[in-house]
């Protein structure tokens, strides 16, 4: 063990001395993976197209993305981890797969503080709190005051056990006091039907999905999770509006690169992403995606990422929240 650990030492130790400025100035020196943990054709792998165009024309080498499926996100998030850390593999990591998941699962197999250095965040996207037609509430203090009228008599639906959906709506009913009835589903589009036909009374889904079904009088938007109105829904109030004071959660996109990069090719890859944020095209892309470009530094980064890790444990672990 101790005879293998030198060599690799000695060896990184040549390597360094062989290519001093192998860093910012070098950087790339071949293409890019840029690992999405998201089905290809979603909002998420279609912003980390937008991105990865931008460092392309910026870097001169290709920077290909790579949708890698599975255990949310888990086995796209553990691959990179034991990438080499050249800078050559990208990680688009996300709520789920750098807050939420160590909390949720006890045999992950990678950390996702230890593992990754941050570079920068994406995206945001605020959660709607959307009703069936059918149900008696048109806005948050009415669906709370017949929640406690009606104790565990309110349901509502998930993507699933340990989902985004499914978090946001336990830190509502904690906010609110109030007793719901939980009914996870396989996916969103089974939720949309019976929420739509009254099967279910409530849900918490995000822009892409929630809005052309309220704007088609399918579901009934009450609040969103973000602290200012979103701007693709004005007209739809904020939850801290309507009285949960302090109640701001969103779903967040983020870029990592494994332990172990250089810092100049960190900060190289920050800077390409800052500067791809501020161009129009990439705003316009993003606006239709209904997601909020937020790009940040690596410590801001790596503090929201605690800040956030700690959030969702003490909230899983309150709800006594299994992953399946």
């Amino acid at each position: 063990m101790l005879t293998q650990f030198l060599s690799r030492f000695a060896l990184f130790v040549a390597a360094a001395f062989a290519c001093p400025i192998a860093g910012a100035a070098d950087y790339p020196q071949r293409p890019v993976k840029f690992v999405v943990p998201f089905a290809a054709g979603g909002g998420s792998d279609l912003l980390a197209r937008v991105f990865a165009r931008k460092m392309q024309e910026e870097w001169g080498q290709p920077v290909v993305v790579e949708n890698v499926t599975g255990s949310g996100g888990i086995v796209a998030t553990q691959a990179v981890a034991r990438a080499e850390p050249d800078g050559h593999t990208l990680l688009m990591g996300a709520i789920g797969t750098h807050s939420v998941n160590v909390s949720l699962y006890k045999d992950l197999r990678y950390d996702p503080e230890r593992d990754f250095e941050p570079v920068s965040l994406l995206a945001t996207s605020p959660a709607i709190l959307v009703v069936s037609p059918s149900f008696p509430a048109r806005t948050v203090p009415e669906l709370i005051t017949y929640a406690k009228a009606h104790p565990g008599k309110v349901t509502y639906a998930t993507a699933g056990i340990g989902t985004a959906s499914h978090l946001v709506a336990e830190a509502f009913r904690q906010a609110a006091g109030i007793a719901l009835v939980h009914v996870p589903y396989r996916g969103s589009a089974p939720a949309h039907v019976d929420l739509m036909s009254g099967q279910v009374a409530m849900m918490f889904d995000y822009p892409p999905a929630a809005l052309p079904a309220i704007r088609a009088d399918k579901f009934r938007g009450l609040g969103v999770t973000s602290r200012q109105r979103f701007k693709g829904a004005s007209d739809i109030p904020t939850l801290i509006e309507s009285g949960l004071t302090g109640f701001e959660m969103e779903a967040w996109w983020a870029v990592y690169v494994p332990r172990g990069t250089p810092a100049q090719i960190v900060n190289r890859i920050q800077q390409t992403i800052a500067k791809a944020a501020a161009a129009p095209d990439v705003i316009q892309r993003a606006d239709s995606l209904m997601l909020n470009l937020v790009a940040s530094t690596p410590a801001e980064l790596g503090r929201f990422q605690k800040a956030e890790t700690q959030r969702w444990a003490k909230l899983i672990k309150e709800a006594n929240i299994k992953a399946e």
